[in-house]
């Protein structure tokens, strides 16, 4: 019954999936990174009754080599240009065996004495990097939507304290929050978990960089105050996920003292541009957030999941969140106890990875890679320009890129699905992936420099074969 624990045996296994993850990454290269596979026929690959007799760990990840790694989108390939979901670095990888081998769960201190400790200065690492003072705190939590929504129930029981107890129903007049037109799907997720409803959240209109529209949002305060509402909190983004937009958070900060609201930056993907002395100023304002959301595992080049909240007031989380219970033991006062910092009671050591990563590679290897891919989003957007066929959508404060292909000849009512056409060819060849979305009502093409292998020449092989395949689209287009 113990074999599996048996020095031997776990290095033996170790040793099989160390093999596979030198020889998967050595051949990112010469591999399609779109899988050939149905929703249909990857269900029928894993269509069987629970194992009632084990076959062992070998044929187990025989079976994972077989059906699971073949058919798995190749997300760490350097010419994935997809949706944040980037190479992870090899430390934060094999940390992950560490983090689960240990099993400590941050609830409580008692339960990972150095585990809390890491955390709180993986903490303060980050809280550095905003330019936070000394006192501020935070917590990790599984990504950003976790920790758009931590921030927003501490918003809300900071702004509302009448709600703690009373919950909504306690207030005189209907509660709503600001966002960005072009903010994440998860503050739709939050207003509805936390009963506020879709009415309670209020997208504001944004200018043609997709950033937030300052005056028009102003007005739009005073416009819900004056019908009855209650203002609390007003969120930007540094860093949208459909262009990468930062809305301008010192204006926006501004504006959230003068009228009073909780200031919270989803900086989920754009906190990474604070490692660069050279592009940190793109965030300039964060600092006075209440609140920020980082996402380590999307810059930062972790694997899933680490995703952390910062707050400015060291007790704005445990004032929230706090909930004892007489079967978890009782801890001195100078002791952190994260389930009173957030959402859940049992809670993984993910920062240990980012701690790691940080102490094997160190913050100038993280700055180099910002800066280059800063350089390589620079020089899509010259490309772009110099070829008569293509279009600029929205102007790139960070590395993600919004274009459009118009070539002569194809109607304006064409262009919506040629960008569809153009990303399916692109896709299906198999060199690059990328994306579709919109931005201000126009369908655009989606790219972002995502790996921190991503090199000059992948920029080539991409571009190239690009304009090869969507020439090869047009041609086809006229001939229909």
């Amino acid at each position: 019954m113990r074999d599996q624990w048996h020095p031997d045996e776990i290095a033996r296994m170790g040793e099989q999936v160390t093999r596979w993850a030198a020889e998967y990454y050595g051949g990112l290269d010469d591999r399609p990174i779109t899988p050939e596979i149905t929703p249909a026929e990857s269900d029928a690959l894993f269509d069987e009754p629970i194992p009632r007799r084990g076959l062992g760990f070998d044929a187990a990840f025989a079976e994972v080599r077989e059906k699971v790694i073949p058919h798995a989108l190749g997300i760490p390939h350097p010419r994935y240009f997809g949706l944040m979901n980037p190479t992870p670095v090899t430390p934060a990888v094999f940390t992950e065996v560490v983090v689960s081998a240990l099993n400590q769960n941050m609830g409580a201190w008692s339960h990972s004495p150095t585990g809390t400790a890491v955390e709180k200065r993986v903490v303060r690492w980050l809280c550095d990097l905003v330019g936070y003072p000394a006192q501020a705190a935070g917590t990790f939590c599984s990504g950003g939507s976790v920790a758009n929504l931590i921030a927003l129930r501490t918003a809300v029981a900071h702004m509302l304290p009448e709600s703690l107890e009373g919950g909504l129903q306690a207030l005189r007049e209907p509660p709503v929050f600001y966002v960005s037109a072009e903010a994440h799907f998860s503050f739709k997720k939050a207003a509805m978990t936390l009963g506020l409803g879709t009415e309670g959240l209020r997208p504001a209109a944004v200018d043609g960089r997709a950033r937030i529209d300052v005056a028009a949002l102003r007005e739009r305060i005073r416009a819900d105050r004056a019908a009855g509402k209650r203002p609390f909190a007003l969120v930007a983004t540094a860093g949208t996920t459909s262009s990468g937009s930062v809305d301008p958070l010192g204006p926006l900060a501004d504006l959230a003292a003068e009228e009073g609201l909780w200031f919270h930056v989803d900086a989920a993907w754009g906190s990474g541009a604070l490692v660069s002395a050279a592009h940190r100023e793109v965030l300039a304002g964060i600092e006075q957030a209440d609140s920020i959301t980082f996402d380590p595992h999307k810059w930062f080049f972790l694997p899933i999941a680490a995703g952390a909240v910062l707050t400015r007031d060291p007790e704005a989380l445990p004032r929230t969140f706090s909930a004892d219970a007489v079967y978890i033991p009782t801890d001195d006062d100078d002791r952190t106890d994260f389930r009173r910092w957030g959402l859940v009671g049992s809670k993984r050591m993910d920062a240990l990875k980012l701690w790691v990563a940080l102490k094997s590679l160190g913050a100038e290897w993280y700055e180099e890679v910002v800066d280059r891919h800063m350089a390589l989003t620079a020089w899509l957007v010259a490309r772009l320009e110099e070829d008569g066929d293509w279009e600029i959508v929205v102007r790139p404060d960070l590395n993600i890129l919004c274009f459009r292909y118009r070539p002569a000849g194809v109607a304006e009512e064409e262009h919506p699905g040629l960008q569809d056409r153009v990303v399916e060819a692109v896709v299906r060849d198999g060199r690059s992936w990328i994306s579709t979305t919109v931005v201000n009502g126009v369908r655009a093409i989606r790219w972002m420099a995502l790996s921190p292998a991503l090199t000059a020449g992948d920029m080539e092989v991409f571009w190239d074969s690009m304009r090869e395949l969507a020439a090869g689209v047009t041609a086809g287009t006229a001939a229909g």
